[in-house]
């Protein structure tokens, strides 16, 4: 999903609290923080903090501040001073679960998430941010129950519908996830996270016209919304769109340089529009920017072997490999090229682990038949183009059967000739 259970860091009205400071300091602190003005902001909360260290709104315009500038540490520190000060502050703990998930500490997330809700039982957005933790655990049946608890609590809440949405299309249940999408934008119309989901959804139902208009009011409400410029690109790549799609990448890579998927489907378009030597500057930008990337390494392999650098394309192969071991396409096309570089007995080897990893890979049988062909193993590859035909009968499949056929024939052929002569041969008679 593109909006990827975004929290934020909670700032209610009801934090403000009696203290030493005038109301024009207290509002002018938080006229910075809401105009952006976070260096201001930082600022005087330090100094209204170093007058008054327990007062609770500083501390919470610190540690949002913090978080929206990404020092998560220091966020966290502010955060928790302020369940240390009031160990009742319901806000506090779900804050405190914001930044526990955002430094990956997921179970302990869970946790504060939970005691905000003990505090406070009708606190529909830490049930809405409870759900995103479950959602990340797999745990998606108890995510869609606390997604359902805060809309029942807050019926005009978007963001608990749109992650509800996120999770039913987890489940399967496509149609209730599309529902919940369009509520989230009847909600909220400018909602552009909605919109991207919805059009992630409806590209994979095949409804690609639709998820294409999708995608395009998200970034209309937000133009600088990197994944939704890429998630167009690949709609629009699979309507056969090659330019537009290499024009989406693009403007996803201005606006998110280090977008390393954006990079690999920014190849893949230009291998296919026939721009090979494009096409492998921006597989190897993707896999410089994230090089643990297997489908990366295996596109640029693939780029490789077409430009014929076979010994190149061997390497990456072996990579994705290494990062994903599971990888069948990757052991498959790794034995495309031994079998090029007539290794066969290699080759041989990397189909066989293709097909123990994904068994109806067409592919991997196809050629794995031809290898043993070329390697003169005809009952071999009987019993792997019968493997074939049972998965796939194509008019190619039928052709390699009759080649496995011939072989056969001409095997018997030569043995019965060979037989043949001997019976021919004069024998030398015992006297």
């Amino acid at each position: 999903m593109n909006e990827k259970n975004k929290s934020s860091i909670t700032i209610q009205k009801n934090s403000i609290q009696e203290s030493n400071f005038s109301g024009m300091e207290i509002n002018t602190l938080l006229e910075h923080y809401q105009n952006g003005h976070y260096d201001l902001a930082e600022s005087l909360a330090n100094k209204l903090t170093q007058l008054d260290p327990n007062h609770l709104l500083c501390w919470k315009v610190l540690g949002a501040i913090f978080k929206q500038t990404g020092r998560l540490h220091e966020s966290l520190l502010a955060i928790q001073r302020i369940v240390a000060i009031s160990p009742n502050d319901a806000e506090a703990y779900s804050n405190l679960g914001v930044l526990l998930k955002a430094l990956g500490r997921l179970e302990e997330a869970e946790t504060s998430y939970k005691k905000a809700i003990s505090l406070k039982p009708d606190y529909a957005e830490a049930y809405s941010n409870l759900g995103n933790i479950l959602k990340e655990f797999g745990r998606f049946e108890e995510a869609e129950t606390d997604y359902k608890k805060a809309i029942s609590l807050k019926p005009d809440y978007p963001e608990a519908y749109s992650n509800l949405g996120n999770t039913l299309k987890e489940l399967g249940r496509l149609e209730e996830a599309e529902k919940s999408y369009k509520k989230a934008i009847g909600l909220k119309p400018d909602y552009a996270e909605a919109y991207s989901n919805l059009g992630i959804m409806l590209k994979e139902l095949g409804r690609l016209e639709e998820a294409e208009t999708s995608y395009k009011n998200a970034i209309a409400l937000q133009p600088g919304f990197a994944e939704a410029h890429n998630s167009l690109g690949n709609t629009l790549k699979e309507l056969g769109k090659l330019e537009e799609a290499e024009l989406s990448y693009k403007k996803a890579i201005t606006l998110k340089p280090n977008f390393a998927e954006v990079h690999s489907n920014l190849g893949q378009t230009l291998k296919e529009l026939g721009r090979l030597e494009d096409a492998e500057l921006s597989f190897k930008n993707a896999v410089v920017l994230k090089p643990d990337f297997a489908e990366a390494h295996s596109n640029l392999g693939i780029l490789l072997a077409e430009l014929n650098k076979l010994e190149d394309a061997e390497i990456s192969y072996k990579i994705a490999i290494s990062l994903k071991p599971d990888f069948a396409e990757a052991h498959s096309n790794l034995g495309n090229i031994l079998k090029d570089l007539g290794r066969l007995e290699e080759a041989e080897t990397s189909y066989k682990n293709a097909i123990v990893f994904k068994p109806d890979l067409a592919e991997a049988h196809n050629n794995l038949c031809i290898t043993y062909l070329e390697s003169n193993k005809i009952s071999l590859a009987f019993d792997a183009v019968i493997s074939l035909i049972k998965m796939n009968q194509s008019f190619e499949t039928k052709i390699l059967f009759t080649e496995v056929i011939k072989k056969i024939s001409l095997q018997t052929w030569d043995a019965s000739l060979s037989e043949s002569m001997v019976d021919l041969a004069p024998r030398k008679r015992i006297s």
